[in-house]
């Protein structure tokens, strides 16, 4: 699979398009209730799109959990990479800031996913770094939380809700919300998202005519 050209594909489509794919395929993909903070709040026209590079954070009393690695996570973030934080349940610190973003922006990182809070959010907005969070916080990390892996698994959410998400997976991050599709479903997404599109334009040509919901749906949708 030709990774990089299936990924300047993507970028003409959503995570609307994307997310609606992966329900056709029965595939889990959306990581619930983070939205943009960003370069703006919920506005403008930020798309991030990327290779998911996963960082699993603990709580500091986690004594169960795999050591911090040597080197910080920031700085082993790819080049052209979406950072996925997932931090403690109930963490009030953030796990993200402005001093990151700065290394994170020097080394070519598209944006960061985080299941959790950040702050230095003037700062953020100034670098026009796109952020996708749960929310805020001025606390930092230190006595709360620490990076306890990377590259691994992390689990996005809680509950039936939750996605899991794997380093590499494909993110598509936007106004409407987060999306992950899993590498190997790449070119499938793609495939649906073209004709799906081509489906909507032709609903809302007729919509706009005056045509009814129901037999423009019927026409077109089946």
């Amino acid at each position: 699979m030709d990774v990089h050209n299936s990924l300047l594909k993507l970028e003409n489509y959503g995570s609307c398009e994307v997310g609606d794919a992966l329900t056709k395929l029965n595939t889990p993909c959306f990581l619930p209730d983070l939205c943009l903070y960003s370069p703006e709040y919920l506005s403008g026209e930020t798309k991030v799109i990327g290779p998911a590079y996963t960082v699993q954070m603990v709580s500091v009393k986690d004594t169960q959990a795999p050591p911090t690695p040597q080197e910080h996570f920031v700085d082993t973030a790819p080049e052209g990479s979406v950072v996925v934080i997932s931090a403690p349940a109930g963490a009030i610190n953030a796990v993200w800031g402005g001093l990151m973003t700065t290394r994170a922006k020097h080394l070519g990182v598209k944006g960061v996913v985080i299941d959790g809070r950040f702050r230095d959010l003037e700062e953020q907005r100034e670098m026009n770094f796109p952020i996708f969070a749960r929310g805020l916080s001025c606390l930092g990390a230190g006595g709360f939380t620490r990076c306890g892996g990377v590259r691994v698994p992390v689990k996005i959410g809680a509950g039936e809700s939750a996605v899991t998400v794997q380093s590499s997976d494909i993110i598509v991050a936007d106004l409407n919300g987060v999306v992950v599709i899993p590498l190997e479903k790449l070119e499938e997404v793609i495939e649906i998202c073209a004709i799906s599109s081509v489906v909507d334009a032709k609903c809302m040509a007729d919509l706009k005519s005056g045509k009814d919901i129901r037999s423009t749906f019927k026409l077109h949708r089946g």
